[in-house]
This record gives C-alpha cells, structure tokens and sequence, in this order.
C-alpha cells in the first residue's frame, strides 16, 4: 500500500471460518480501503486427495453467502441474462486459462491455471516464448470428445465447472461434476427469484 501497487484481497470461506467473513471483509474495504472478493468453493487438492473438501460449506450456505454480497449481486444483475444459453464451441477450453492469464508452480513449470496439472511447460528447461506461443496453444486446440449433460445445459456458463476442476473432482476433464451443478442450478434459482427473473430469461413484471 506504501508503494501504491494496486492490491486486493481475497478470503476463502470455510467451515471454520465462515463466522470470521463479515470482519475480515470490513476490514479490508472499511480500513483498509482495498478491494476485497470472498471464494466459496473448495476444490480437491492437486494431488487428487479430497481430505480438504470437508472444510467446504453446504451448497445452500454457498449460496446464501453470494446472495448475500451486494457487489456479486450487482455484477450478476449486469451479466446474468446474456450468460444463458448452451456451450457455442467444441473447444474443451473456453475460458481464459492458456489466452490471457498463465501459472507458473514454485518449481518453475508453466501451465494455463492453479488447478491444471497437465500440460506443464518447465521454464527451467526452456523459455516462456516456447511455452506461450507452444504448449499452451496446443492444449487449447483439444475438443470435446463426447456429449455430456452440460452439453445442452442453458446455464453452463452460470456455472462454475470447467475442464480442470471437474478432473480433480472426478478425474476426467469432460465429466460433470454434482458439486458444481448442485450450485449453479440453486443460485440460478435463487437469482431468478430474487432478481424478478422468469423462466425463459426475462425480467418479471412487478
């Protein structure tokens, strides 16, 4: 903050520390004057052991915490109607992992995000030029290999799931995971609800 570099936290939400959000959030934006963003979801550790996932919250607690965040709720009012409707492309990676955001581990490897494994490119080996312009654009070019309930699902791009979680979930990258769809179609409930949405997208009237 001396140096004015542009900072923001965020707090993973927790069973044990879920009565701790309401502090650690004003104190963030209130003290501190920063931009503060809270994280719900817990994925499996990258080794594959799910022992982590019993610190995560119930699907309703998850939730409830979204609905309860005014600047969540303000950015899904913006967006939420033009994120309905299925998958356009074939690609199996449609975010932005590999496009406009890269990783690199503490032992030098470089992929296209935190939860992805594979590809991994070691830059102590090579350079980031080879591993940009190389790997990361052949993992993008992979397409889907089958079709899956997601496939037609009209609020897949509500939901959290992607490629690489839904591999450490179930160990297969194009497998829907129950976790991330058991939220997605309750917030979307939810939001419709609270936002005076109907069924086929549009807004209420009332």
């Amino acid at each position: 903050m001396e140096r004015k570099i542009r900072l923001a936290l965020k707090m993973m939400v927790l069973s044990i520390n879920k009565h701790e959000l309401d502090n650690v959030r004003g104190f963030v934006k209130e003290e501190l004057g920063l931009r503060f963003r809270f994280d719900p979801i817990v994925h499996p550790r990258l080794d594959g052991s799910k022992d982590n996932c019993r610190y995560r919250l119930p699907v309703e607690e998850i939730v409830e915490f979204e609905l309860e965040d005014r600047d969540r709720l303000k950015a899904y009012r913006k967006k939420l109607l033009r994120m309905l409707g299925p998958f356009t492309l074939d690609f199996l990676y449609t975010c932005g992992a590999g496009r406009g955001t890269f990783q690199i581990n503490p032992y030098g490897k470089m992929g296209g995000c935190a939860l992805l494994r594979r590809p991994h490119y070691d830059l102590r080996q090579g350079s980031f030029k080879e591993a940009w312009f190389g790997v990361l654009p052949r993992m993008l070019e992979q397409r889907r290999t089958r079709v899956t309930k997601c496939s037609k699902c009209e609020i897949i791009n509500f939901c959290i799931t992607c490629p690489a979680s839904s591999l450490l979930e179930t160990g297969d990258a194009e497998e829907p995971a129950d976790y991330y769809c058991q939220i997605a179609h309750l917030k979307w409930e939810e939001l419709r609800r609270f936002l005076k949405i109907n069924s086929k997208g549009g807004e209420s009237n009332g």
